[in-house]
């Protein structure tokens, strides 16, 4: 090289050098930045839709609305039970019976058990409306007049509605639905088998409408 050529500049130089590196964090940092918001607004946007059914259900994340086709109770979707003689389940029993009509109504002291349906309250002999159990000396007379005892225990409380469509009587009999302990005597002498329906006095009785009768 001749001396006193001027040396060429290299292309590297410190400024170059120290604003690539300006330039190389300042590229990152917004990389960063961008990254960091992205991610942000996808955790946020997770956050607004986590736990949401589009089917409305609010059991996320099955998400099935845990409702039964046929009415009942989720999961089994079995219908509730319900009581064949009226009455609320599981006793099916009125817990606070009360007369029907215009007839009768009182409340005495059940004094005697007669058989299955029938009984002696205070003075009063009552001949069970709609039902009829075996008379002495047929197969269950012993069984109906038991139930009807141990339901109906002498010395308790019983509640006698007449039936509007019997106040003739029977025999001398008032014919009556009878409640003892909240317990429909009639309903329950039919429920356990050990009576049946006089289906002849449907189209008389006051209760013939009543779900328990079978009348219609």
């Amino acid at each position: 090289m001749a001396r006193g050529a001027a040396l060429p500049k290299p292309f590297w130089t410190t400024g170059k050098i120290v604003g690539l590196a300006l330039a190389l964090i300042l590229g990152i940092g917004a990389s960063g930045y961008v990254i960091i918001q992205y991610s942000n607004g996808r955790a946020a946007s997770s956050s607004h839709s986590a736990n949401v059914c589009t089917n409305g259900a609010t059991n996320y994340p099955t998400c099935n609305n845990n409702a039964c086709q046929n009415e009942g109770t989720f999961p089994n979707c079995n219908p509730a039970p319900t009581c064949q003689y009226g009455g609320t389940y599981p006793n099916c029993s009125s817990p606070a019976p009360q007369c029907k009509g215009t007839a009768a109504c009182f409340t005495d002291t059940v004094i005697y058990v007669v058989d299955g349906d029938t009984l002696d309250v205070g003075s009063t002999r009552i001949r069970l409306a709609l039902v009829n159990t075996p008379e002495v000396g047929q197969p269950g007379y012993a069984e109906a007049k038991q139930f009807t005892a141990q339901l109906c225990l002498v010395g308790s409380q019983a509640l006698v509605d007449e039936d509007d469509g019997q106040t003739g009587g029977s025999y001398g009999r008032m014919v009556a639905v009878v409640y003892c302990g909240g317990a429909n005597l009639n309903a329950e002498l039919l429920r356990s088998g050990f009576a049946v329906l006089v289906t002849y006095y449907c189209g008389v009785s006051e209760f013939a409408k009543d779900s328990w009768t079978g009348c219609h």
